[in-house]
């Protein structure tokens, strides 16, 4: 990530992780810091049991349920974050962050 920053042609580095606790954005943090980096937090949400089964059978990482349950359990969010709904367009992603469209998506199934 720091080699990232450095570039003059990196636009935006996105962590997408298994932070679950806020004093697991600590080393992000500080390193957006040191490099006067702004930093936006997006938060999935995952507002009930049905929801959360949903997910489980979304998820490709084979990651088994237990571990999964006890992240969603110990979920802290960060003050600074988006909540956004588990399925949203990209349409409502753009008008979320008032710019263009997203060039690409990832999508799992």
């Amino acid at each position: 990530m720091e080699l990232a920053l450095q570039s003059p042609n990196i636009r935006y580095i996105i962590i997408d992780n298994t932070h679950t606790r806020l004093w697991h954005l600590c080393n992000a943090e500080n390193m957006a810091k040191k490099y006067n980096a702004e930093t936006y937090y997006i938060d999935i949400t995952v507002s009930d049991k049905a929801h959360f089964e949903l997910c489980l059978k979304r998820q490709c990482h084979n990651v088994p349920d237990n571990v999964l349950l006890e992240q969603w359990v110990n979920w802290e969010e960060h003050p600074k974050s988006m909540r956004i709904p588990m399925f949203v367009s990209d349409e409502e992603m753009s008008l979320r962050f008032n710019s263009e469209k997203p060039q690409s998506r990832i999508e799992h199934s």
